[in-house]
C-alpha cells in the first residue's frame, strides 16, 4: 500500500504557559484542550490495501510510545499529575469518527479498495491524572502521534503513514490558591455586663464586631477552624468557649459565644461550632471554568457575647482564648 500524496500533518502550538492551580485535581479533569486541528493534506488517498489491512493509532516517541494507555485513553507526560489524551478524526475507511490514540492496531473495514482521508484532524487534551500537578517544562517527541495503515498490524514497514501530529513544548506554571488576611489577632472587650440580664436572656453583652478582610485568588476554597476550651454545662452545640479559671474573682456559669458571618455563611446567633472544620467558600471546576469559591476580596465579620451555661451565674471576670485557622486550596 502507498499514499498518493504527502502525509497529512497537523501541528499544534501550545500556549507559552499553561497555568494550573495548587490543589488536588480529580482524575480526568481537562486542564487544556484544542481541536479539531486539520492536517496539511486535505485529500490523501491510501492505495493498494488488501482486505486484511489494519490501522494503527500510535504514539511515536518518548515515554508516550511505550506507556500503557489507561481506560480513559490517557498516557502520562513528563509532568507529574498531568496526562495526555489525543483523538484522531477523518482517517479513512471506517475510522472517520473520533478514535483515541491508544498504541494499538485495529482491523480495517475488510475491503481492498482505496481509502481517502478527507480533512484528517486531531484533538488534543491535557488531562489531570489525580492529585497535584507539578510545574515545569512539558515536552513531547515530534511527531507525537500518527495514524498508520499496515498489512500485518504492526510497525513492520509493510504499510504507510497517513497522518501525524506535532505538539510544541510549553511551561506548566502552578498558580497558588489562597488568601492574605489584614489582621492576625482579634480582641473583644466586653466592658461590664449586668448579671441580672441573665434572668431573662441566655446571651448578654456584646463587644463591638470585628472583621478580618481577605485578599484572595478568586475561586479559592476556604475552610475555618476555631480551637478552644469548651464550656461545661448547657453547651449542646459545642459553640461556647469556657472561661479561664483561677482565683475568687472569676465569674461562673457563663462562657463566650463567637458568631461569624462570611459570604453565604451566617451562624445567626447560634455560635460557631468549636474544634471542627467549617467550609466557608467552596468552588466547582469544569476545565478552566471556576464557579463559586472566594471572590478577590472577602470579609469575615465576628461578634461575641457572654453566654449562660448554668442556672446559677456569679459575678467576676470573664476571660478566654481561642485559636482561629483559615485553610486554603
Amino acid at each position: 500500500m502507498t499514499a498518493n500524496k504527502n502525509i497529512s500533518v497537523s501541528s499544534v502550538s501550545l500556549p507559552a504557559n499553561i497555568v494550573v492551580e495548587s490543589r488536588n485535581y480529580s482524575p480526568g479533569e481537562v486542564v487544556w484542550s484544542q481541536g479539531p486541528i486539520t492536517g496539511s493534506n486535505s485529500n490523501l488517498t491510501i492505495t493498494g490495501c488488501s482486505n486484511g489491512y489494519h490501522v494503527g493509532f500510535l504514539y511515536t516517541g518518548g515515554g508516550e510510545k511505550t506507556a500503557s494507555v489507561d481506560a480513559n485513553g490517557i498516557v502520562p507526560t513528563n509532568i507529574a499529575g498531568l496526562g495526555l489524551r489525543i483523538y484522531a478524526q477523518n482517517q479513512g475507511g471506517n475510522y472517520d469518527g473520533k478514535h483515541p490514540i491508544d498504541n494499538a492496531f485495529v482491523s480495517g473495514d475488510g475491503s481492498d479498495k482505496d481509502h481517502t482521508l478527507k480533512n484528517s484532524a486531531y484533538f488534543v487534551e491535557l488531562v489531570a491524572t489525580g492529585g497535584k500537578i507539578t510545574g515545569g517544562q512539558l515536552t513531547f517527541a515530534s511527531p507525537i502521534a500518527q495514524v498508520e495503515f499496515s498489512e500485518d498490524g504492526s510497525e513492520s514497514g509493510r504499510g504507510d503513514i497517513a497522518s501525524q501530529l506535532n505538539l510544541s513544548s510549553t511551561n506548566v506554571a502552578v498558580k497558588a490558591m489562597g488568601c492574605t488576611a489584614d489582621v492576625s489577632e482579634l480582641n473583644f472587650d466586653f466592658g461590664k455586663v449586668d448579671i441580672n440580664e441573665f434572668e431573662s436572656k441566655t446571651t448578654v453583652g456584646g463587644a463591638p464586631d470585628q472583621t478580618i478582610n481577605l485578599a484572595c485568588e478568586p475561586g479559592t476554597n476556604i475552610s475555618f477552624y476555631i480551637q478552644g476550651p469548651l464550656a461545661q454545662g448547657n453547651n449542646p452545640n459545642h459553640s461556647i468557649l469556657g472561661i479561664m479559671q483561677g482565683g475568687l474573682t472569676v465569674a461562673s456559669g457563663v462562657g463566650i459565644q463567637i458568631d461569624l458571618k462570611a459570604g453565604s455563611y451566617d451562624s445567626a446567633g447560634k455560635g460557631i461550632p468549636l474544634n471542627s472544620f467549617l467550609q466557608l467558600f467552596t468552588s466547582t471546576r469544569d476545565g478552566d471554568t471556576i464557579t463559586g469559591g472566594a471572590a478577590a476580596n472577602e470579609a469575615l465579620t465576628f461578634s461575641a457575647k457572654v453566654a449562660k451555661v448554668e442556672d446559677d451565674v456569679t459575678v467576676g471576670k470573664v476571660n478566654t482564648f481561642a485559636t482561629m485557622s483559615l485553610s486554603y486550596n
